[in-house]
């Protein structure tokens, strides 16, 4: 039975407008690892958690996951969110912008390109996918200069049908629930002239809350700490309007060690998913497929 949104708005049984608490679930895998229980305890024994600029841990996983995805840079953000709007920023939004985003996503997405105080054109979703469609042209009509695709539940999108069709001249790549899916042998976040990714809940790289973007040019990173640090960049003067967005210790400590149980998390991940689908799929209804026609493998975000 399908329920109008004025109905659900109105059910007070449900646990979104205060009803019953949702049923807790005996096995859930929130992201963290709890093998990094010792390496936070060493943190905390430090007293110091955050760092202007980034501390040691947060500089580490900065390096290692730049490496991991083959690109020169990145800087980890207390939340997948705030990435987005550093990504954004880094990338020249303003209010001149038509940033082309893909209407398959979290809230996180839209935000930003408001926060930017951008232009939006919305691209369509596949059915069978729950991504974005792969040839979007007809729903461009004016030059678009960012496209911000997010790769949804961990699927991959058509990230050279999209570019060829929207003519955005740069990519912001969320892969912020799909950290470890892979597009033509390259791990998403590969492509993107930015790349954002989230540590937060039930994320696989689990940092409690945190995110972190990728880049390959110089300017990016320095435009993204700029805004991120208070607006200040190498001085203590400020430059422009900013935010505190940096990452703390104890979320970069999370993340190394959610790091090392990368591989493993992620075949559970799979697994799991699997599991679902089956039940799902056994009742007569569909669910997401990858792309057909694309090179990939995905790691489903549950």
């Amino acid at each position: 039975m399908i329920v109008s949104p004025d109905v659900l708005r109105n059910d007070k049984s449900l646990s979104i407008n205060g009803g019953h608490a949702p049923l807790r679930l005996p096995v859930e895998d929130t992201g963290i690892c709890a093998e990094a229980a010792e390496a936070v305890v060493e943190v905390i024994k430090s007293k110091h958690t955050s760092y202007w600029g980034g501390g040691p841990q947060s500089k580490k996983l900065e390096q290692r996951v730049a490496q991991m995805l083959g690109r020169e840079g990145a800087f980890f953000h207390n939340s997948g969110s705030a990435a987005l709007v550093t990504g954004l920023y880094a990338l020249g939004a303003n209010e001149n912008t038509n940033v082309a985003i893909s209407s398959s996503g979290f809230v996180s997405s839209i935000n930003a390109v408001y926060h930017m105080k951008s232009r939006p054109i919305f691209l369509p979703t596949d059915k069978d996918t729950l991504v974005c469609q792969a040839d979007v042209s007809q729903w461009v009509q004016e030059p678009i200069d960012i496209a911000l695709v997010t790769q949804f539940f961990g699927n991959v999108v058509d990230i050279d049908a999209i570019m060829a069709s929207t003519k955005a001249q740069l990519l912001l790549e969320d892969g912020s629930q799909a950290f470890g899916s892979k597009l033509n042998g390259e791990y998403v976040g590969a492509r993107g002239d930015v790349a954002t990714f989230a540590g937060s809940n039930r994320k696989l790289l689990g940092a409690g809350q945190g995110g972190i973007n990728v880049y390959d040019k110089a300017e990016y990173g320095v435009n993204m700490r700029k805004i991120g640090h208070h607006g200040k960049g190498s001085t203590q003067f400020g430059e422009v309007p900013g935010f505190n967005f940096r990452g703390g210790e104890i979320e970069a400590t999370l993340a190394l060690t959610a790091l090392d149980f990368f591989e493993e998390k992620a075949l559970s991940r799979n697994v799991s998913a699997a599991a679902f689908s089956n039940v799902v799929q056994a009742a007569g209804l569909k669910v997401a497929q990858p792309p057909a026609h694309l090179d990939c493998h995905v790691v489903w975000f549950d």
